[in-house]
């Protein structure tokens, strides 16, 4: 791709003076056509913006680099140019974000099955990955293994997969994939890597190794997978200097390829073949049983600290009585970077233009379409606006952010999050994550009627999505959170199926694929009009009455 920075600014000139014209019209607007101005969004805006931030010379915006530094100056200098409040440390427009980068020490990594007298060594990332230690340098543990099925306890739907089994001390054995016993959401939750080390940690277990089920091993070639073991992981550091582990007493972890899982199961009332077999039927879920002999992991890794900014500003509202409760808008920042090549004619650049330039775009114009609103006084709470760091690394900008927010928590009445919008196509419905578990499931179903647009269920339940991007972070905190993603009407399902084969964290992802900027444009108007009705009515969103996330999540 070539570098197309240099035409950039240089063009950005002219749209700048354009954007200028529309401020100054804007800045003084009557009461009656405010919001008729502000419903008019600009696919030369989306272009801008997603053209910038997916340039070669941002290097892929990984967090922590200079690429990721360059396009948090450029989201902080629009904001400004928007008429936006800094809201990050001390009066800036970022808050600093301190992360612990860590990468595995391959020499170290070591992992045997004792059985019968015999011990076997495996050999790393050709029968086995693994994982980083709890403590982010060395650990090892020796102990029996339990295979604990997809390793879940979730009672509200009469699940416990530990049931009959005692893993105190032990190494627990999960499936990966998804189970289809729950709604999807609720199933995210449960599904996630976070929530099974939790789980395994409170009864006890110290290290864990996940196998896979037949889905999941389809979904996630070892060759593939085998490629991100050289990746650095990351978590953020508290306030108190220590780094966030959700489950520090899983100490070890590691990863079978499909085709080695069965050696854990020699000798065990079931084999790994019979697990699968019931995995299969739908219905079914295996039963916990101990497997035979031991098992010894080793991980060693290296850290070092870097720090990488948020971006937070806020769009005063005018009631008196309501300004001082917030909506927020967040979108990550951050992608992949770059890949290692010794060819220099080879690109390595993971650009990132759909994930998630285009979010960032959308965030930006519905700001600026909320911009419009203020002015005349139309914006009666305020709005934060988020761009986070490190989403890629594990939710971690917009989990530092929730865990010390710049405005009081309480006061952040709901969540607005845009992460990768696939805009190459006409879209004619979207689904809305989170949605339905309060009150914002029929904010978000009032918007997308006003653009004639269809709601629809989650198509790809499988995916997890409601945990894998940055509203799941508030919604841990208690604020109901909606996540609009483009749906699968009119081709939309193949454009999806074609970027995530294709392109989703891969050097196409740039501005050589096609992009439609009109619908990045409509796309930008449907979250403006959730945003604002959030921000003008007159009760906050609420958790529908015995929702589940509300009720695990609940800070009263």
């Amino acid at each position: 791709m070539k570098n197309l920075l240099k035409s950039v600014l240089v063009g950005s000139v002219a749209v700048l003076a354009l954007t200028a014209c529309e401020s100054t019209i804007a800045t003084t607007p009557s009461t009656e056509n405010a919001a008729m101005v502000a419903q008019s969004p600009s696919a030369a805006n989306i272009e801008r913006h997603i053209t910038f931030l997916a340039d070669d010379s941002l290097k892929g915006r990984e967090a922590g680099t200079e690429g990721y530094q360059q396009a948090a100056d450029y989201v902080a200098a629009e904001l400004e140019k928007l008429g936006l409040e800094p809201a990050g440390d001390d009066g800036s427009w970022f808050q600093q974000v301190p992360l612990r980068t860590t990468t595995r020490d391959m020499d170290g990594a070591f992992m045997s099955l004792a059985k019968g007298g015999e011990v076997q060594a495996l050999t790393h990332l050709d029968d086995y990955i693994i994982g980083f230690p709890s403590n982010g340098e060395a650990d090892e543990i020796s102990a029996e293994m339990v295979f604990v099925g997809y390793g879940l306890q979730a009672p509200e739907f009469g699940i416990d997969d530990y049931a009959g089994v005692d893993v105190e001390g032990k190494i627990v054995v999960v499936l990966l994939g998804t189970s289809a016993d729950m709604p999807s959401e609720e199933a995210a939750h449960y599904n996630s890597t976070r929530t099974r080390r939790l789980t395994a940690e409170a009864n006890g277990a110290v290290g864990m190794i996940s196998v896979y089920d037949k889905a999941s091993s389809q979904r996630f070639p070892w060759d593939r997978v085998k490629l991100g073991a050289g990746r650095a992981s990351m978590s953020w550091v508290k306030k108190d200097g220590t780094t966030f582990t959700p489950a520090p007493g899983i100490k070890v972890t590691a990863t079978m390829s499909p085709d080695q899982g069965a050696m854990l199961f020699d000798g065990a009332e079931m084999s790994y073949a019979d697990v699968l077999a019931m995995t299969d039927e739908g219905t079914n879920r295996p039963p916990a049983f101990e497997l035979s002999g031991k098992a010894t992991l080793k991980s060693k890794a290296v850290s070092e600290q870097v720090t990488s900014p948020n971006v937070v500003a806020i769009l005063p509202g005018s009631d008196p009585d309501l300004k001082d409760e917030y909506v927020l808008l967040s979108a990550h920042l951050d992608h992949t970077g770059q890949r290692e090549s010794d060819d220099p004619e080879v690109d390595t650049i993971n650009n990132g233009a759909l994930d998630n330039a285009s979010g960032i775009a959308t965030t930006l114009e519905a700001t600026r379409m909320l911009g419009v609103l203020a002015e005349a006084g139309e914006l009666r709470r305020s709005v934060v606006v988020t761009a986070v760091t490190a989403e890629e690394k594990g939710l971690l900008g917009s989990e530092y952010y929730a865990n010390y927010p710049t405005v009081p928590l309480d006061s952040i009445v709901a969540n607005v999050n845009l992460d990768m919008p696939i805009i190459t196509y006409p879209f004619v419905d979207v689904i809305a994550f989170g949605a339905d578990h309060s009150s914002l499931g029929e904010t978000v179903r009032e918007a997308a009627a006003k653009m004639d647009l269809e709601l629809i269920p989650d198509p790809i339940p499988q995916l997890s999505i409601f945990t894998r991007s940055d509203h799941y972070r508030f919604v841990q905190q208690g604020i109901p959170a909606v996540f609009l993603f483009l749906g699968f009407g009119n081709g939309g399902e193949q454009e999806f199926n074609d970027f995530m084969n294709n392109r989703y964290h891969r050097v196409g992802d740039d501005l050589d694929q096609t992009l439609d900027f009109e619908q990045g444009a409509r796309f930008a108007k449907l979250n403006y009009l959730v945003a604002k009705s959030i921000a003008n009515a007159d009760e906050r969103p609420t958790w529908n009455e015995g929702n589940f996330f509300g009720e695990l999540f609940s800070k009263d």
